[in-house]
């Protein structure tokens, strides 16, 4: 800063005394001016922090990936003072991005349900998601790699856009893509405050990620163990067809000489069964 100190009267002249103390004042108050800016900066980060915190017990209080896409869209624009943001998942093996979730813009907690997928090549989400870099574009219709079709289809004008990957192990997972911020363009400070929530972002979608295949197996064992319970259950013919086999005593018994296990059939194995429980653990009726 400057300091610009100026004397009315009819002594107009500074003294060598008045200097001294000028530059001493000076000292100080470039002393004060530091300690602002750093207690400042703390407030900010404290601040961030406490964001931070807050929307990360939302997010981990419900694993369900729909419910966690959406939380995390909703922080991003608030964080970031966007007017609208999009997470897109990646799918390595089709080599595309895809979401289900679509932020309507004209209610914050309004969002459409409509698969959409595109290419990993497309766009700036498909720039984010194959290098990892994070793009921070003042003037959208200025940059090659914007895809216009969106605002073409939907009439919405994109201006600005922040696009930040969203990393696990050391891999894209998806990419959250803030557009038109609604005070100017996106900053620096934008960029580091999104860079430190998408650590969670992705800790939440890969959490997420594991309990939808935690939860599909489980139903998955549910329909097997009904399948298996039904087929485990005699019907009351078959039961009544063993019942009366064992009431005629019409079968061989088993020490008998003439008994072949090849020749009995599945009905007949019940039987026999039967029998040599009978003679281990007594009568079974």
């Amino acid at each position: 800063g400057i300091i610009d100190i100026y004397r009315l009267g009819e002594n107009l002249t500074f003294e060598m005394e008045d200097k001294h103390l000028a530059y001493c004042f000076r000292i100080w108050a470039s002393v004060l001016l530091k300690n602002i800016e750093i207690g400042a900066q703390m407030e900010h980060q404290r601040q961030l922090n406490d964001f931070i915190l807050t929307v990360t017990r939302s997010i981990f209080s419900d694993m369900s990936m729909d419910t966690i896409i959406i939380k995390i869209m909703s922080s991003a624009k608030t964080l970031t003072n966007a007017d609208r943001a999009s997470l897109f998942l990646v799918d390595m093996q089709r080599k595309e991005l895809f979401s289900r979730i679509f932020d309507a813009g004209s209610d914050p907690e309004k969002y459409m349900l409509n698969d959409i997928r595109f290419s990993i090549n497309k766009g700036v989400a498909g720039y984010v998601a194959s290098t990892g870099e994070i793009l921070n574009i003042p003037n959208a219709y200025q940059d090659s790699r914007f895809n216009r079709d969106v605002d073409q289809k939907t009439g919405y004008i994109t201006k600005t856009i922040l696009c930040m990957p969203i990393f696990i192990r050391g891999k894209v997972i998806g990419v959250v893509q803030m557009v038109n911020k609604l005070n100017g363009v996106f900053t620096k400070d934008d960029e580091e405050a999104f860079e430190a929530f998408a650590v969670y972002c992705g800790l939440a979608l890969h959490h997420a990620k594991i309990y939808d295949k935690i939860r599909q197996s489980e139903q998955k064992f549910k329909v097997a163990l009904e399948v298996l319970s039904y087929h485990n259950q005699c019907t009351d013919d078959e039961y009544q067809q063993v019942k009366s086999m064992i009431d005629s005593c019409c079968l061989l018994e088993l020490s008998d000489v003439n008994f072949n296990p090849w020749s009995i059939d599945n009905t007949e194995k019940v039987v026999y069964v039967l029998q040599m429980a009978q003679e281990i653990f007594g009568d079974y009726r």
